[in-house]
């Protein structure tokens, strides 16, 4: 300086990059947790990258093409036989989400015996962790895995005096290892998804923080209240394609079957649907030729113009279960299985079947 003095040194350092985070998941499907994680990890303003495993190379093949920046790490493997390690050469992951096959602990399978080695799935969960160091871990399945436990020899059923035994034992092996767990069945619905799908999810951690969970954003009714306001659940209305066009129930080569026509009726008289959309649904359930034509008068005086469609799940064949079966389009949809095709759209038209929301 002029004075003789020396000037304070200044360093410039180039701007601190923030570190990608890794997410492994395991049983990975198609990707749905995959890219459910990597878009919040987006809102959080953190990069991340995708260690994935299944066995299906239908799903990795799919998986890829979802997550194309990170093909050469989602991997088709047998996780009896992948090794941590060689797949996460980092050896720590920020994030392990997993969804086990819940095929062999649903209620869905109606007391069929079941497959006890897939029910095992879950330890995987545990091995990654060991063999790893795994910050937090997130793990869905059906609300029924928390009765996980032993089957018998004989019959192949779970063996109810010892219900809940395995998820207990997996829970304990987890905390033992240094996480803090919680877990909890969740609503679709309760966060702004048009299906009362519900699932357990259980979070944990093993970086000694606390455990959050997300507040819920909807619920049945709406409301306000020390927690805040909660929007009404979203109805299936909101995701119905209204364009495309369906099948006369009146039209068909093959009829369809008597137990659909009952929950067609009972939906009829449900939403008190006119009487002559009612009458025509039985005539086709007692085998009887039912009147469908109508003037434009007598449409308009029976009311025949304006009917709110419905939905029907198609499934179960108690008589509880057909005459329970129809719901509202203002609801979420139900819980939508991979199979597919267990809900119909009921809805009266007019000709050419094309879909119409009442207020149209």
């Amino acid at each position: 300086m002029a004075d003789g003095s020396r000037s304070p040194e200044i360093r410039i350092t180039p701007k601190s990059r923030v570190r990608s985070a890794i997410i492994g998941d395991l049983f990975c499907g198609a990707g749905g947790l995959s890219n459910g994680a990597k878009r919040a990890m987006r809102e959080l303003g953190r990069p991340a990258r995708l260690v994935a495993v299944n066995h299906w190379p239908v799903a990795i093949e799919t998986n890829r093409r979802n997550h194309p920046e990170d093909a050469d790490r989602i991997h088709c493997a047998d996780l009896e036989s992948a090794l941590p390690l060689s797949l996460v050469p980092e050896g720590w992951l920020d994030l392990l989400i997993a969804a086990p096959s819940c095929v062999f602990h649903s209620r869905a399978r109606g007391g069929r015996p079941v497959h006890d080695q897939q029910r095992m799935d879950p330890w995987h969960v545990v091995r990654w962790c060991s063999e790893l160091r795994v910050k937090r871990i997130l793990v869905e399945n059906v609300p029924e895995f928390m009765d996980w436990g032993p089957c018998s020899l004989t019959t192949g059923r779970p063996i109810k005096s010892r219900r809940g035994e395995y998820f207990r034992a997996w829970v304990q092996a987890l905390e033992a290892i240094g996480f803090k767990v919680d877990w909890k069945v969740l609503n679709c619905a309760d966060y702004g998804d048009p299906t009362t799908r519900r699932r357990f999810f259980l979070i944990g951690r093993s970086d000694g923080k606390p455990l959050t969970w997300p507040e819920a954003t909807h619920d049945r009714a709406g409301s306000t209240d020390l927690l805040g306001t909660r929007q009404r659940w979203r109805g299936a209305r909101e995701v119905i394609d209204w364009t495309m066009t369906g099948k006369s129930i009146f039209r068909r080569k093959k009829p369809l079957r008597p137990n659909t026509l009952k929950r067609i009726k009972a939906g009829a008289v449900k939403y008190n649907w006119p009487k002559p959309y009612q009458e025509a649904v039985q005539a086709l359930l007692d085998g009887t030729e039912p009147r469908l034509v109508f003037s434009r008068a007598e449409a308009i005086q029976l009311g025949l113009i304006a009917v709110e469609p419905m939905l029907v799940t198609l499934r179960g064949t108690s008589e509880q279960h057909l005459h329970a079966s129809a719901a509202s389009i203002d609801q979420p949809l139900p819980t939508l299985t991979a199979g597919g095709g267990h809900v119909g759209l009921v809805l009266a038209t007019g000709s050419g079947g094309a879909a119409r929301d009442v207020e149209q």
